[in-house]
């Protein structure tokens, strides 16, 4: 389960940009945009396969000697995935995938001894051409080296001569290994890799690693469109899903892997007798049992080794942990004005994180609340999950703006959510406490009651949404 999770924090890392589309290939049934080779070189085997293992992995398979070089496609093989220059920007795109390291490195024996080891390479071809020319400086991954050092895997690319170099790496077997090479949107170039979810390290190369667009230029190294490619020689056992995000990507695979003619995003299998699905209206009933969103939080981000209690992936300036708190009191613990809607848009984005492409994949059961929480907290933290990956149309809470914002005030008191944070902080109080500032109108997180005079006027307005949420709830029971 840590393997599969690790894989998601290079996507959240990116989070909260607009990017434009996410392109998935994991195996799962429902899936039309497949991988297909285009190049083999030296010699092409017999046969070489990809073969789902039904888990959002693949396994390999292939028969005698040789490499194949492959592209992802639109459909079922026939259009290929390209990304023109000129749709990357601002902020470019990712490819990512990783494997679990073999037991043995050689799979075949005989002459040469370059045809018989292991390669696993994932990343961006450059030229207009795939599978040739020096465009495939960015397609990168490890390969097994039985003449190095009594046989070692080795990190390697397409082009050796600009990224990679047959540098040793340490691994063992079932390690996961993983690469990703990152096109700016300023057109530069950068590859990267990791072991076990730690943290990420630039390939070496004697031009530097990343590499701006001039140096790209200098080398001919980004002669046209742009297509994700990936490289593999040898049987391997297991494969994760590749995903590529980012400005330019086209929607591929999105909505296929949980069909199966099962109706998911219906509410058949999601809804837990809560009743979201398939028409049936909300009841916007307070949730019991309620998510423990706390343990969920504290494993999902201590894979990326983020503190749950402190970390700020939207940096909208109040942890992402104390904002999920407030949430998880008006649809668990406490009759709100906004309560009902909060229920109901939290169970509605629930069922979506249910039927993303990823959710098998990733094991996003284990934290699926959490991914919904955020989805309905803010369109900052909704928009760190479509940086991650996750493409579900997913709905924030509003009201008057979106109340459980850093910029938001589900109180009334005047003092935005942010406001009450930092009086929490600087009073050096709890987040209990400031959960009961951000409800309480009578509270600004410093600990003093607000001044009667004051009290009156935001009694008022303080009424005016207890009477919309009122109507609100009578309008749907």
């Amino acid at each position: 389960m840590r393997q599969t999770l690790t894989i998601l924090a290079g996507m959240l890392v990116i989070a909260g940009a607009s990017w434009g589309g996410t392109a998935v290939y994991s195996g799962l049934p429902g899936e039309t945009g497949i991988m297909v080779g285009v190049v083999n070189v030296p010699t092409p085997p017999d046969y070489f396969n990809w073969v789902p293992n039904g888990d959002g992995t693949w396994r390999t398979e292939i028969q005698n000697a040789g490499r194949v070089k492959g592209v992802f496609t639109l459909d079922g093989g026939v259009t290929h995935m390209a990304i023109p220059d000129a749709t990357q920007q601002p902020n470019g795109y990712v490819v990512q995938g990783g494997c679990i390291v073999p037991t043995d490195g050689n799979y075949l024996g005989g002459d040469p001894p370059t045809l018989q080891r292991k390669r696993f390479y994932l990343g961006i071809d450059m030229d207009a051409t795939p599978g040739s020319g020096g465009g495939q400086l960015a397609i990168a991954g490890i390969e097994y080296r039985e003449d190095i050092g009594g046989g070692t895997w080795v990190l390697a690319s397409d082009n050796n001569g600009v990224i990679g170099g047959n540098v040793p790496i340490a691994l063992s077997p079932g390690d996961l290994f993983e690469t990703r090479s990152t096109k700016g949107g300023d057109g530069s170039v950068a590859v990267e890799y990791r072991v076990n979810g730690g943290a990420w390290t630039y390939y070496p190369g004697p031009y530097g690693n990343p590499l701006s667009a001039a140096t790209l230029a200098l080398i001919a190294a980004d002669a046209g469109d742009d297509y994700p490619m990936w490289s593999v020689r040898g049987p391997w056992d297991v494969i994760y899903a590749v995903v590529i995000t980012g400005d330019g990507v086209p929607d591929v695979n999105q909505g296929g892997g949980e069909g199966e003619g099962e109706g998911e995003g219906e509410g058949e299998g999601e809804g837990e007798g809560e009743g979201e699905g398939e028409g049936e209206p909300c009841s916007g009933d307070l949730l019991q049992p309620c998510p423990n969103f706390d343990a969920e939080g504290a494993f999902f981000y201590g894979l990326f080794g983020w503190n749950w209690d402190t970390h700020d992936v939207d940096g909208s300036g109040i942890p992402d942990s104390w904002e999920l708190a407030v949430l998880a009191e008006i649809i668990c613990n406490r009759n709100h004005p906004l309560s009902h809607d909060a229920v109901c848009t939290f169970e509605a984005n629930l069922a979506i994180v249910r039927a993303e492409p990823l959710y098998v994949p990733f094991g996003m059961a284990a934290y699926e609340h959490v991914l919904a929480g955020f989805a309905t907290i803010s369109s900052t933290l909704r928009a760190a999950l479509a940086g991650a990956g996750l493409t579900g149309a997913y709905t924030t809470l509003t009201t008057v703006g979106e109340p459980l914002s850093a910029a938001g005030d589900p109180d009334g008191d005047t003092f935005t959510n942010l406001v009450e944070y930092d009086n929490t902080i600087n009073a050096g109080r709890t987040r209990a406490q400031y959960v009961e500032a951000v409800l309480n109108p009578f509270q600004s997180g410093s600990g003093e009651k607000m001044p009667a005079a004051g009290a009156i006027g935001l009694g008022l307005l303080v009424g005016v949404i207890a009477g919309a949420g009122a109507l609100a709830y009578r309008r749907r029971k």
